[in-house]
């Protein structure tokens, strides 16, 4: 990449396997500073494990991020570590959504089958500061920090607005698994939190659950396989479907209002990918992403560096980037790139991260790494541009991506920050 993409890296003191943004206020001016500086909160939640106390954790950390944004120019990026909560077992998913008035929910799922979450309330004004975010004063928490040495509060103040509860902590919510819970998704019209596990079952949980209750977990049971299918993805698609990846191969949609599943066509391979036909279940697909905009769209990333994306309506057979034939580690993470599509492309974009340590974007459009200032790996008119934004040692577990932001988890306890340019299509 060229040297007007900035790229950082930073110490994460823990092995974290999952990363996502915590939405917080647009930057602001910078006191002190030149004309045009701006200072800007990257806020992100992680889960993995940290040695130093031996515990699987939870954290929150900002990356304060001094720019230009005139010239697109990134002057500086510090991190610094906020908060840290001891969490119910290995952190297997994790997910954070925003509402418009600032409220953030971040919903995990454990190795033990249980859900936890925390909720807070984020500054929406420009240039807001850290110690504006607030608790949710409803939340009742039934499990607070407990490691030694981590003190969940002496950076970020998470004041209660009308109780002196013990809210902003992660909290275990419900325990609706009986095995290792391989995603969660959250459905903000339907106030609903999908759980998709390795046992065969998914959940639909109410936001308003009350996990003290004596009712049921069968009562938030949507499907239950009996172990004989494991659910390795799952997301929502609009508000009513949500698309789930499984054993069984291809991927799954269900329609909530008439508590119906349509498969996609096995012809297409477990993973979509015409070299995978006939390679069993050795072939899988590990990670989907459903595009926000278009409900009829969705990313898979699986075995062997596979990339596709594929129609929901199955009109047709994915559209396939074999990565593997440059990069054959296995595709743990998929993100569409929605701020760098082009109408032309035959698939929107899509960025991915693999085990053998590569953060890389897939474009079928032909120009996407012309016109991210990239180098592509190869193109041809099947496979499409997939071009490499970052390469590490070890295995990149998991990214986020913002607009030109992408933040990124790598197995050697390291933390990697993009700031690409902006579209110029």
């Amino acid at each position: 990449m060229q040297s007007d993409v900035h790229i950082s890296r930073h110490f994460l003191d823990r092995q974290a396997q999952h990363v996502r943004f915590v939405p917080f206020a647009e930057a602001g001016p910078l006191d002190d500073a030149a004309p045009g500086t701006m200072l800007a909160h990257r806020l992100f939640v992680t889960g993995g494990w940290r040695q130093d106390f031996r515990q699987h954790t939870v954290s929150i950390a900002d990356l304060e991020v001094t720019s230009i944004p005139s010239q697109e120019v990134v002057l500086n990026a510090n991190k610094q570590g906020l908060t840290d909560f001891n969490h119910r077992g290995r952190v297997t998913c994790l997910q954070v959504k925003q509402w418009a008035d600032g409220n953030v929910m971040v919903v995990t799922g454990s190795a033990q089958g249980a859900v936890s979450r925390m909720r807070f309330r984020v500054p929406l004004a420009p240039g807001s500061a850290l110690d504006q975010i607030q608790a949710w004063s409803s939340l009742v928490c039934f499990c607070k920090a407990d490691v030694p040495g981590l003190r969940p509060t002496d950076c970020l103040q998470m004041v209660d607005m009308d109780t002196d509860t013990d809210a902003g902590f992660l909290c275990t919510w419900q325990q609706c698994h009986t095995d290792t819970i391989a995603a969660v998704d959250i459905n903000a019209e339907k106030q609903q939190v999908l759980t998709a596990g390795i046992d065969g079952q998914l959940h639909l949980l109410p936001l308003d659950w009350d996990p003290g209750s004596a009712a049921s977990t069968s009562q938030t049971c949507y499907s239950d396989q009996q172990g004989y299918v494991s659910y390795h993805a799952a997301q929502w698609s609009s508000m009513d479907t949500f698309v789930t990846a499984s054993t069984t191969g291809g991927l799954q949609v269900w329609d909530t209002r008439k508590r119906s599943c349509r498969q996609s066509d096995l012809k297409w391979g477990l993973t979509g990918a015409p070299q995978d036909i006939g390679k069993g279940t050795a072939r899988q697909i590990h990670s989907i992403a459903t595009h926000p905009s278009q409900p009829d769209k969705c990313a898979s990333g699986g075995s062997n560096g596979t990339v596709a994306v594929w129609d929901l309506r199955f009109a047709a057979a994915p559209v396939v980037a074999n990565a593997g034939k440059q990069s054959p580690g296995d595709v743990w993470q998929v993100q569409f790139d929605t701020d760098y599509e082009s109408g032309a492309a035959q698939a929107p974009p899509v960025l991915f991260c693999t085990d053998d340590g590569n953060l890389c974007r897939v474009d079928w459009a032909g120009h996407g790494a012309a016109a991210l200032n990239e180098q592509p790996r190869y193109n041809s008119s099947s496979d499409g541009c997939v071009s490499v934004l970052l390469t590490e040692a070890s295995s990149v577990n998991g990214f986020d991506v913002n607009g030109t932001d992408i933040v990124a988890v790598v197995e050697q306890e390291c933390m990697c920050y993009i700031k690409r340019r902006s579209q110029t299509f």
